[in-house]
């Protein structure tokens, strides 16, 4: 079994590189720029990996209570809560949770977030990704 330098220096692909780089590349003893292919493709294990989960609309409201309950005073925590339990049990939240197990339902090969994420996370945010976005 050959190592794993010996398979980057096989499979390389070469660049086209500017002729500063090229004249850089000569003058550091290199006559062609490349760069080392992947040994294992990086989505290849991909369709055997579990669908992401739709999470549970009431431990979701759970968890949202007690990350905010340190922020609110007592009277703004009651108010909170009420939201959320009118949110969750009212109608809206069961009807949203829905529309999401639906939603996971007819994306069997990927997650049902995965779009909404691109989406949202990096095309429409004109916020710097590098900063402001990490998966």
């Amino acid at each position: 079994m050959q190592s794993l330098q010996q398979a980057e220096r096989q499979e390389t692909s070469p660049i086209d590189p500017t002729p500063e780089l090229e004249t850089a590349a000569r003058h550091a003893g290199r006559q062609q720029w490349t760069v080392p292919h992947s040994v294992t493709p990086l989505w290849k294990h991909q369709s055997s990996l579990p669908n992401l989960p739709v999470p549970d609309l009431y431990q979701t409201c759970f968890r949202y209570l007690a990350s905010v309950r340190p922020l609110l005073s007592d009277s703004e925590f009651v108010k909170t809560r009420d939201a959320v339990v009118e949110f969750a049990i009212g109608g809206d939240g069961a009807r949203l949770q829905r529309r999401l197990l639906t939603r996971a339902k007819a994306l069997p090969h990927t997650s049902w977030l995965l779009s909404w994420w691109n989406d949202i996370a990096y095309l429409t945010d004109p916020s710097p990704v590098v900063f402001f976005v990490s998966y």
